[in-house]
């Protein structure tokens, strides 16, 4: 059967072929028709169009062209711009083509001043140049390219502030102002601008006239008079008003002669000439620079026509010629002449013209006259008479100034005023004492005989009553002599010598640097010590009274005893190192003396003058290695420094001191603090725990240490502290992650100022230099904050005795030169009632949180008891006797070494750096020590390095314990010494400066109680199960 031979014997659609076959048929897809699955048509899956615009794949347009799919077919038709050669529907053989709309005015719809630019698919008309359309961009049939006026802004055209800028359409140009021109003579151009002319250069571009000079000036001239002409209405000269001569002289505002000078006009100019009496330096005209002035005709003997018997005297314009004392005129008027020169007067001619005395004579001689005593009389001083020493009767006189001595007499001090006498029976002395230093008469005049050469002073009165002189005073006589006939004519008085008798204190002053040895006080007797009757035991008491606590005095008490003259006490003064920065202290040391029954002669004393005492504040700074370990240096640099080994942390060059520390690995990558060694004087102390994680102290030293130098622990036995007699000491503060872990950080006093070397910097307040080596070159930090290898390997030990860890001393010694004992002596008030703390070993009193060292022990060196030097006490159970290893904690130190790879975020565990990150800032700031430290001291605290610190810790070990553990502990160190060192967090609430404040020390607790406890007044309050002061043990 031919199914296809009808359509009803079919199923085929319309969009298909119907094509029979022996024994069927099929449907075929027309073309652009097809089934979903590509094949026959069947009822279920029918011919439908084909989408030949769907992928470029299926169709034939070119891409200047735009394909339009319809059932069964499709056609490309042209883009806008493009056009097929016979303007229809693009085929294989005529694709669409660029149409270049600027070949022809009727293709494109640019205005007459614009460019018409053809590009494939389009046009643009572009503004000739001068023209523009209103927004700036492409011309548009609403935006026409119009004539831009270049005229209107100094930033559209290129004339010069010289020319005047000419708009026409499309364009412009520059014509010259007047009084310029350009080179040519035309239009200005960039090349050649319009400058000034010069009318002056030339008589024939000027109208000055020959008494005017002619004054160029940009865009024109003008003529100014010269000097000594000008015209009529006194401005610059025109063709109607030229200049003419001024007569300078006709007013004395119209010239410059001085009042000393005579004005001369001529044509043109003037000029001074001096009057009489006058001249210039030069002798010539007046000048402003050197105008007429006085002649001193008294300069020289040439000038003037004085005698030698007068005195030249010089005026303004003349001078004149006075008499000199002893010489006149013979007209009497004094003033010399040609004609009457200046004479001799005889003064002793009349005695109205002389001033001698009844009992002179007078003499007279050329220019003056004398008056010599008469024979019996003589003058005070044995030479001429004068009005105010005239000749009287002779005296006797006192050849030499008397001598005051001291000595005893009967157990009471005795002055002895020993004088010049003369042997004559008539003579008689009169010797008066005096109290100084303002002269107060205490006893005298007495009088004594030619055979008397000694006058004394003593006391004789009792307890309570008032003696003759006091103490304390000067003390000196007055000798007058006299004839027994004449006594109402006494010699002059002689005075003696002014005996201080009392305490005499030297120095008055005394500058101590904080960093300086005692200085010496000295108190000298100038006067016998006696004691009275009945008692051989007295004594001189002088109490000293300090008016502020910023130095220390080795005495508060000094006692004189019976002796000679002489004696000496000296007071030792130190300045007290604080560590606090409280500036330069200016003070007073006291000294006062009480009353005595017995000496009785030191019941009465004038009050001893106060030692100004000026303390100068002296830098100090601390060092801290914590964590993995981080330092901050001693002028507050910070790096990371990740070997293994022994390494110098500091060493001093001023003096025998040094710290070692010893790092172990702590993990792979990163090394921490296990030990540390320090060095004053001979004193070695070590802290080891590097072999089995045991904390071990001990005295490598064998000589019985200085006074000064301590080791003690805390009652957890984690924290240690050695103490040096500088000041400067080590805190060791043990921590666990893993294995045990220190802190190390060190005080240093201000003597090693500009004198450290080692991993802790240079001490000099200059963080640029931190990074020195020990061949000096100086480091830059590495790539974050890590120290680079060669400088940490140039501090690195080897195992000598150079390294303290491998320290070897001799046989134990007891040669320890013991410190002395200073005071603080308050300032006296009623004798006994003073208060008196003389409990200072040393000079160093620095403050501290008292919370922070109850329960501290000491660790003893081994010999002091063979060494004779503990107390009692010390059987206490705060001191324990350290054991007398010998040398067998030292051993061989082979670590080993960390790889030096550090890991980076995220960690093994998985924490991210911006968990790390926000742990450790909300850890931080929101721990007990962080709030109280940022409360207290306010935002210039910065928690930043710590926080830096805590986020690298959690990145090397993978621990967000020990991170935030080791900064909170290198946080509590820094705040601890902030508001320890400076007073400003001292003050109360009325300004003064108490203690330190109290809400550090309340929430400064060991480790922040480790979590397992609550803070309470620096105490941890452990919860039920935990022990130990930072409750870190489980019962």
């Amino acid at each position: 059967i031919n199914e296809c031979a009808s359509n009803t014997t079919n199923n085929c659609s319309v969009n298909a072929i119907c094509k029979n076959f022996i024994g069927g048929f099929e449907c075929t897809c027309k073309n652009g028709f097809n089934t979903i699955n590509g094949g026959i048509e069947t009822l279920w899956d029918q011919c439908g169009d084909i989408n030949e615009c769907a992928s470029e794949t299926t169709n034939n347009c070119s891409v200047n062209a735009v394909c339009n799919n319809y059932i069964g077919w499709y056609n490309c038709t042209c883009k806008n711009g493009f056009k097929s050669s016979s303007g229809g529907i693009e085929t294989p053989s005529d694709q669409c083509q660029d149409i270049n709309e600027c070949a022809s005015e009727t293709t494109n719809n640019c205005s007459v001043n614009a460019i018409c630019n053809n590009f494939i698919g389009g046009y643009n008309c572009t503004c000739n140049n001068g023209f523009n359309t209103s927004n700036g961009v492409l011309e548009t049939i609403a935006d026409l390219c119009r004539d831009i006026n270049e005229c209107a802004s100094e930033t559209t055209n290129n004339c010069s502030v010289n020319a005047i800028c000419n708009n026409f359409i499309g364009g412009y140009n520059c014509t010259c102002k007047n009084g310029f021109n350009t080179s040519n003579g035309v239009l200005e151009t960039i090349a050649d601008l319009c400058r000034d002319i010069n009318e002056c250069a030339s008589n024939t571009t000027n109208n000055c006239s020959v008494n005017a000079i002619c004054k160029n000036f940009i865009g024109g001239f003008e003529c100014t008079c010269k000097n000594g002409f000008n015209t009529i209405n006194g401005g610059i000269e025109t063709l109607w008003d030229q200049c003419g001569d001024i007569n300078k002289c006709s007013s004395q505002t119209s010239n410059n002669c001085s009042v000393n000078a005579i004005c001369k006009n001529f044509i043109g100019g003037y000029n001074c000439t001096c009057k009489n009496g006058f001249s210039t330096s030069n002798g010539g005209i007046e000048t402003l620079s050197d105008q007429c002035a006085d002649i001193n005709e008294c300069a020289s003997e040439a000038t003037n026509n004085c005698s030698v018997n007068s005195i030249c005297n010089n005026f303004i314009g003349r001078y004149n010629c006075t008499c000199k004392n002893g010489f006149n005129t013979s007209n009497g008027i004094g003033i010399e002449t040609i004609s009457d020169l200046c004479e001799d007067i005889n003064e002793c001619a009349s005695e109205t013209t002389n001033n001698c005395s009844v009992n002179a004579m007078c003499n007279n001689y050329i220019g003056g006259y004398n008056c010599r005593c008469k024979t019996g009389f003589i003058t005070s001083n044995g030479r001429i008479e004068t009005l105010s020493d005239q000749c009287r009767e002779k005296i006797p006189e006192v050849e030499k100034d008397p001598v005051v001595t001291v000595g005893v007499k009967d157990k009471r001090l005795r002055f002895i005023c020993k004088f010049h006498t003369v042997k004559e029976s008539n003579v008689r002395y009169e010797v008066t004492w005096f109290q100084g230093p303002v002269e107060k008469q205490i006893k005298g005049p007495d009088t004594f005989t030619s055979d008397q050469n000694e006058a004394f002073l003593q006391n004789t009165n009792k307890y309570g009553k008032n003696g003759t002189f006091c103490m304390g005073y000067n003390i000196y006589c007055k000798v007058q002599s006299y004839y027994i006939e004449n006594k109402g004519i006494k010699s002059q008085p002689r005075k003696s010598n002014e005996f201080f008798a009392g305490l005499q204190v030297n120095p008055m002053l005394l500058v101590l640097s904080e960093k300086d040895s005692p200085s010496n006080i000295t108190i000298k007797s100038t006067v016998p010590i006696v004691c009275g009757d009945g008692t051989e035991n007295c004594r001189v008491l002088v109490e000293m009274g300090q008016t502020t606590a910023d130095h220390f005095v080795d005495y508060c008490t000094l006692q004189f005893k019976p002796g000679p003259a002489g004696q000496t006490k000296e007071v030792e003064v130190v300045a007290k190192r604080d560590f606090v920065d409280d500036g330069n202290q200016r003070m007073f040391l006291k000294m006062f003396i009480p009353d005595h029954i017995d000496p009785m002669d030191w019941n009465c004393h004038k009050r001893i003058a106060d030692v100004e005492i000026k303390t100068v504040d002296v830098k100090t700074a601390r060092c801290t290695s914590s964590g993995d370990p981080h330092f901050t240096t001693f002028d507050q640099f910070y790096y990371s420094h990740y070997y293994v080994g022994d390494y110098v942390l500091v060493q001093s060059t001023a003096r025998n001191f040094k710290v070692h520390a010893r790092t172990f690995a702590c993990s792979q990558s990163v090394s921490c603090n296990c030990g540390v060694a320090a060095q004053e004087g001979d004193d070695v102390i070590v802290i080891d725990m590097c072999r089995d994680n045991i904390p071990r102290a001990r005295f490598a030293s064998t000589v019985e240490p200085q006074s000064g130098t301590s080791l003690t622990r805390d009652n957890n036995g984690k924290t240690f502290l050695i103490s040096f007699p500088s000041g400067a000491f080590i805190k060791f503060t043990t921590q666990y992650w893993r294995n045990h872990f220190a802190n190390i950080e060190i005080q240093l006093p201000p003597d090693d100022f500009k004198k450290t070397q080692g991993l802790c910097g240079t001490f000099d307040n200059d963080q640029c230099n931190d990074m020195m080596a020990k061949d000096g070159k100086i480091y830059s930090i590495g790539r974050g904050w890590f120290a680079k290898q060669e400088f940490s390997e140039s501090w690195k030990l080897g195992a000598s005795e150079e390294n303290l860890f491998y320290f070897r001393g001799g046989p134990r010694k007891c040669t320890a030169t013991r410190a002395k004992t200073y005071c603080i002596c308050s300032e006296y008030c009623c004798g006994s009632q003073r208060k008196v703390n003389c409990d200072f070993e040393g000079y160093v009193d620095r403050p501290k949180y008292i919370n922070g060292i109850i329960g501290w022990k000491t660790l003893e060196f081994p010999g002091a008891k063979h060494c004779g030097r503990r107390k009692r006490r010390s059987l206490d159970n705060n001191v324990i006797v350290l054991p007398d290893d010998g040398n067998t904690e030292i051993y061989d130190y082979n670590p080993v070494q960390v790889s030096g790879n550090i890991t980076s975020f995220p960690t093994a565990s998985g924490i991210t750096e911006n968990q790390a990150i926000e742990v450790c800032k909300n850890r931080i700031r929101n721990s007990m020590a962080g709030k109280a430290c940022l409360d207290v001291i306010g935002p210039s605290f910065l928690t930043d390095s710590y926080e830096q610190q805590c986020v690298i810790d959690i990145q090397v070990t993978d621990s967000e314990k020990m991170g935030v553990e080791s900064a909170i502990n290198s946080l509590i160190s820094a705040c601890e010494e902030l508001t320890l060192r400076n007073l400003s967090f001292w003050r109360s609430a009325d300004g003064n400066i108490t203690s330190p404040p109290s809400k550090i020390a309340e929430n400064l607790c060991p480790n922040e109680c480790n979590g397992n406890g609550k803070c309470k007044n620096g105490t941890c309050i452990c919860n039920p199960t935990f022990i130990t002061s930072d409750c870190s043990m489980k019962e």
